[in-house]
C-alpha cells in the first residue's frame, strides 16, 4: 500500500491522466479507469485528499455522464459522481457550481 506522502507526490499527474482515460471515446479505456473506484484502498486515499482530487476530475466525470456514447460508461461515471457526493456534498456542490460557471451553463 502506498503511503499518503507518496500518494500526494503523484496525485495531481495521476488524476489528470485518469480524467483523460475516463473521457476516452474507447469505452474499454473509460471503463477500466472508472473501475479504479472499486478499489477500497484507492477510495480511502481519494477520500482523504478529495478536496484536491475532485476539482481535477469533476469536469471529465460530468461531461462523461452527459455525453459518453456507451451506457455502461455513463452508469459507472454516475456511480463515481455519487460516491464523491456522498463523501462530501458541500465540495461536490462547489465543484458543480464552478464547472457550470466555467462552461457557461
Amino acid at each position: 500500500m502506498i503511503q499518503m506522502e507518496q500518494f500526494a507526490a503523484v496525485m495531481r499527474p495521476l488524476f489528470l491522466r485518469i480524467s483523460q482515460a475516463v473521457c476516452s471515446s474507447h469505452f474499454q479505456v473509460s471503463q477500466r479507469a472508472l473501475y479504479l473506484w472499486n478499489n477500497e484502498a484507492l477510495v480511502r486515499l481519494v477520500s482523504a485528499r478529495r478536496a484536491e482530487i475532485l476539482p481535477l476530475i469533476f469536469g471529465a466525470l460530468y461531461r462523461n455522464c452527459e455525453n459518453h456514447w456507451h451506457s455502461t460508461v455513463q452508469t459507472l461515471t454516475y456511480n463515481v459522481l455519487k460516491l464523491f457526493m456522498e463523501m462530501d456534498s458541500q465540495l461536490f456542490d462547489q465543484c458543480s457550481a464552478q464547472f457550470e460557471e466555467r462552461e457557461g451553463r
